[in-house]
């Protein structure tokens, strides 16, 4: 069967056509062998959408792969109820006592217990000065505890992945960080999935996991990694396109497999390449179907609200803020600031003085002070932790006097959205 253009190009999927291992990283086999070590947990840390799931799903079989995405989980009740679910454990189960006996001062009563898909099982407790004796009975009680996900995942073999752990409260980071203790104690296999800035959450959560955490850092993908996406996919679909589209689609994708993916799959709709071709088409790609490409490819991008959070900046009081004569338009220091960031090269980070040109040379006229600019940057940095806090797609460390997106589809929409004229 000919493989169809949504079958090679895929944002938002597992890829089978358009898989590219990074070899040379060794992800993969960090992975596998995190995965079989007793007592470790594995923390795959990366940008958004680079990747950080499609790694596990390339090394755990789908079957076996419990994933819970921890972002709007409120509580670890509701997270443990959320993993059960997953695995089609029932809300309650029934705990039946066959045989209880007394034992004066410190000591044991025994009792077995059946849980559905389990099977029975012995445990003791110790008891205080006395128990009281009973020949039976039964009591039904909520499955919804970390031993109840324990017993799950480990009896049918199956690895967790907690993805977005940096958005978790931080109380509830607490509860899940020692959960996870448990887990890989009882040498259940978890994965704990989050944003670079944050790869220290998981011990600060809980000190005791120190020496035990595995962690791969994935990065944004480099060049020669995004191409292999490109390749692989037209040749899949025996289509060749001119090297310089490729070349453009690199650069706009930031390091982003997620958007490369994209954009090529846009590219396929644009240029009617709907499944494989019986003999090797050559397709010639003008600029102004490549800048539709591009244009289309912002539907994609989400990022309006966050753009006019920033474009905005703090309310003002008193005096109006200055403004200033653009290249293509004019606007205050916000907007000067989002302006640079758009401009040529795609950078997703900046130090002070490389924003400082950038935006001296969209201006036309006089230009933002350096202070300005800084201080701009700081209220803008405030903004996203007010509003987006579990993950910033833009933040300003005062201190090193460095800009950074850690979002590539934020840089995107600034370059290619009409949002700010």
């Amino acid at each position: 069967m000919k493989p169809v253009v949504e079958s090679v190009f895929v944002p938002g999927t597992q890829p089978s056509h358009t898989y590219v291992d990074r070899d040379e990283k060794r992800f993969e086999t960090k992975l596998q062998r995190g995965l079989r070590t007793p007592g470790k947990v594995v923390s795959i840390s990366g940008p958004s959408k680079s990747g950080k799931t499609v790694l596990v799903r390339s090394v755990v079989d789908e079957d076996a792969l419990i994933k819970v995405a921890l972002s709007g989980v409120d509580s670890v009740g509701g997270l443990w109820r959320k993993i059960l679910d997953e695995l089609g454990a029932p809300s309650t189960t029934e705990e039946y006592t066959e045989k209880s006996e007394s034992i004066s001062s410190k000591g044991r009563f025994g009792f077995s217990i059946q849980l559905p898909g389990l099977g029975g099982g012995n445990a003791e407790t110790e008891i205080g000065e006395t128990a009281s004796s009973s020949s039976g009975g039964s009591n039904v009680y909520e499955v919804n505890s970390v031993s109840d996900v324990i017993n799950y995942l480990d009896k049918r073999e199956k690895v967790l992945l907690l993805d977005d752990f940096h958005k978790a409260d931080e109380e509830l980071k607490e509860d899940i960080a020692g959960a996870i203790k448990e887990m890989i104690e009882a040498e259940v296999s978890v994965c704990v999935a989050l944003v670079p800035h944050r790869t220290d959450d998981l011990t600060n959560a809980d000190p005791d996991l120190r020496g035990r955490v595995q962690l791969l850092e994935m990065g944004f993908w480099d060049d020669h990694e995004l191409r292999q996406i490109a390749n692989l996919g037209f040749d899949s679909l025996n289509v060749k396109i001119p090297c310089e589209v490729v070349e453009t689609f690199i650069n706009e994708s930031a390091g982003s497999p997620q958007l490369m993916q994209q954009l090529c799959l846009l590219a396929c709709y644009e240029l009617e390449i709907d499944e494989k071709e019986e003999d090797l088409a050559e397709i010639d790609v003008s600029p102004q179907t490549v800048e539709v490409i591009l244009r289309d490819a912002v539907d994609h991008t989400d990022h309006r609200t966050t753009v006019g959070m920033l474009d905005s900046g703090p309310k003002v009081r008193g005096k109006e803020r200055n403004s200033y004569t653009l290249v293509d338009g004019e606007g205050d220091v916000y907007r000067c600031i989002l302006k640079a960031i758009s401009t040529d090269p795609p950078t997703l980070s900046f130090s002070y003085e490389e924003l400082k040109t950038r935006v001296e040379e969209i201006c036309t006229g006089g230009s933002p002070s350096g202070s300005s600019i800084s201080r701009a940057c700081k209220n803008m940095n405030e903004i996203m932790i007010d509003e987006l806090s579990k993950e910033q797609p833009l933040e300003w460390d005062e201190k090193k006097g460095r800009l950074t997106i850690p979002d590539p589809y934020l840089l995107f929409h600034l370059r290619w959205s009409e949002q700010l004229g």
